[in-house]
């Protein structure tokens, strides 16, 4: 609870990271993978930010982002090098805008995928919209707790596998 009780008296960014400084001259600092629309601001709409006014939250309104002051207590950093990081590493010409609406999920969501600030859960890990290129595989939720490995690829086509499944994906229907 001492780590809430603190407000937000200064706000700076440095090293693609976001950083504040509380009341009680604790300084926190998060990568900015963990919140996408100001990773992908200009440093412009990153300075227009507004402290609330009890202290604990920061808004741009321009970006329309909120962040509270708890999300800066979280100490762990994003996993860069996950499995579908490396599958938009390696089809740089796909639209993650695009791919986000097609997957039916907001774009920030998949970038805190791509960068590893959160995983998606195993009804995502295939993600749903896919399900009828894979439909023809039986899969449960314990296939899909152990991570997928992306072993080859072929154009737009990657094949997953872990200890118990073995698939691929065909990126075909992504707008690019």
């Amino acid at each position: 609870m001492e780590q809430i009780s603190q407000k937000i008296v200064q706000v700076w960014f440095s090293n693609e990271r976001i950083y504040i400084k509380t009341d009680k001259d604790n300084v926190y600092s998060r990568p900015l993978e963990a919140f996408p629309t100001l990773k992908h601001a200009t440093e412009q709409h990153r300075l227009a930010y507004e402290i609330g006014r009890f202290g604990d939250d920061l808004r741009w309104k321009e970006i329309d982002e909120d962040i509270h002051i708890s999300s800066f207590f979280v100490e762990t950093e994003p996993k860069k090098d996950n499995e579908i990081a490396r599958m938009f590493r390696e089809c740089p010409e796909l639209n993650i805008s695009e791919v986000a609406k097609h997957l039916d999920i907001h774009k920030s969501l998949l970038y805190k995928y791509i960068y590893g600030t959160k995983q998606p859960s195993a009804e995502r890990i295939i993600f749903a919209p896919m399900q009828k290129v894979v439909a023809h595989i039986p899969i449960t939720e314990k296939d899909l707790k152990s991570n997928l490995e992306i072993y080859k690829r072929e154009g737009r086509r990657f094949w997953l596998r872990n200890e118990y499944i073995d698939f691929h994906i065909d990126l075909y229907d992504y707008a690019l």
